[in-house]
């Protein structure tokens, strides 16, 4: 009704008009670092993105995938937080499938920037970056540890 449109607390606020916030009480929140189970793979990096409609079913996130880009949809029983790091990293998918190394530096490069962590040395090559990047999530993101990803 106009009397609502006209109430100062009722006027949406540009922070009012963001995408779709997830609500159900389950986790996983927008922007929120994870992995996650993708049909025919390991434990998959992905981030948690907004809903493409106003609401979204209980206990189902949309996730980017790194490493592809892709899109989907899951349940949050299919999703873990990203610092569970040494339980879902997958050393073989890491030495055969080149995509699942790039996601993984793609991931953990993303949680160094929101950390104010930099991986990149002088002269080094990609190959020692990663290790580092590597060394770096098995040993718990310190010093800040996972809090220091946490979405902006």
């Amino acid at each position: 009704s106009q009397t609502e449109e006209s109430s100062p607390i009722s006027k949406p606020t540009p922070r009012n008009r963001r995408k779709h916030v997830y609500t159900d009480g389950k986790g996983f929140l927008r922007g929120e670092l994870i992995w996650g189970k993708v049909k025919g793979f390991s434990w998959w990096p992905g981030m948690v993105t907004p809903w493409k409609s106003k609401t979204s079913p209980p206990g189902m996130r949309r996730v980017e995938w790194f490493g592809d880009g892709m899109f989907s949809e899951s349940y949050t029983e299919g999703l873990m937080v990203f610092s569970a790091f040494n339980k879902c990293f997958c050393k073989n998918s890491y030495a055969s499938l080149p995509v699942y190394k790039e996601a993984i530096y793609q991931i953990i490069e993303l949680a160094g920037e929101r950390c104010g962590k930099s991986f990149s040395g002088k002269g080094g090559t990609k190959e020692k970056e990663l290790k580092l990047m590597l060394d770096w999530a098995s040993e718990g993101f310190l010093p800040s540890g996972p809090e220091g990803f946490l979405p902006p």
